[in-house]
């Protein structure tokens, strides 16, 4: 397999480990070696038999709904997670488990930095609860989500949900933490970098992407909008009023919501979210070549100075 494409995921994090944006154990596996020499990879590459480690794959192929462990606690269990999921078209990405505190996306476009933040671990049916924060200069816009909301939170070898209401001085407490942090690393510009903010309030990028698009100003000012919450509601639509996405989107559902997307595209060139700009439904849309503009009447507007 000396030829086989090791895909976007795995190149990322071999970029980000070089640039030291990455600065956990990690070690990419193309094909699975036996159990000694896998064993002997984990220990030279700086692997812990101790420590709780996370495998994920890559793929040339798609970039969507891979296999990913969530901690997996010993070389064994790490061994066979790998030996059941790997095949030709996959890569094995394995690297210390970082327990996420918030999670989130960023992309920087002209100097100014975009972030969408979820509480606890970031995953397509979390896209619709972030918090969004823009950036430029030491100065940040924070759309603020007061309401209570459906979180992931890693708990062993589970995701498990909470609900969770965020206090405002704690949120603007991690806004200047990731400033902070950002201040030192070299991100480049129209990339799209997925985030940890771990307990310890270490920040640890976790890939990137291509991503380049203009970030537009966000909006609550539309009033004759028709909103899509469920995916039988595009039927009801009058392909006049603009639309409002708020469809919570499960892994392996993007065919069925492409199919929304393609469809609101015939009667219109912009659509309005309640998703992140960085979230995988606000790439799908525009993908698909729609305009996404960032929307959600319930959030409070903070400015804030970061300095």
């Amino acid at each position: 397999m000396e030829n086989k494409q090791f895909g976007k995921k795995a190149e990322s994090l071999i970029n980000l480990k070089k640039e030291g944006l990455f600065d956990k154990n990690l070690l990419i596996l193309p094909e699975l070696p036996s159990k000694d020499t896998f064993f002997s990879l984990l220990e030279k590459n700086g692997f812990k038999e101790s420590s709780d480690l996370a495998v994920r794959f890559s793929s040339a192929q798609k970039n969507t709904n891979l296999p990913r462990s969530i901690i997996l606690s010993s070389f064994e269990q790490v061994y066979n997670f790998v030996k059941e999921n790997l095949n030709n078209s996959l890569t094995a990405i394995i690297h210390d488990f970082v327990i996420p505190k918030f999670s989130g996306t960023l992309t920087k476009n002209n100097n100014q930095i975009y972030i969408s933040l979820i509480n606890g671990a970031w995953e397509i049916s979390s896209s619709k609860n972030c918090d969004e924060i823009t950036i430029l200069g030491d100065k940040a816009k924070i759309l603020f989500n007061p309401h209570k909301k459906e979180c992931l939170f890693v708990n062993k070898d589970k995701l498990e949900k909470k609900i969770i209401q965020n206090n405002e001085d704690n949120l603007i407490k991690v806004v200047k933490t990731i400033f902070e942090k950002l201040n030192n690393l070299n991100l480049k510009e129209n990339l799209f970098y997925e985030f940890i903010v771990s307990e310890d309030n270490n920040l640890t990028i976790m890939e990137y992407k291509d991503l380049s698009f203009n970030i537009p100003s966000f909006s609550n000012e539309i009033n004759d909008y028709f909103e899509i919450k469920e995916y039988g509601d595009i039927d009801k639509w009058d392909k006049h009023k603009d639309i409002v996405l708020s469809l919570i989107i499960e892994r392996e559902e993007d065919e069925k919501f492409l199919k929304i997307a393609e469809y609101i595209k015939r009667f219109k060139d912009k659509v309005y979210v309640k998703y992140g700009l960085c979230s995988h439904p606000a790439i799908l849309l525009r993908e698909e070549g729609l305009m996404v503009v960032p929307f959600n009447q319930k959030f409070q507007v903070l400015e804030i100075s970061l300095n």
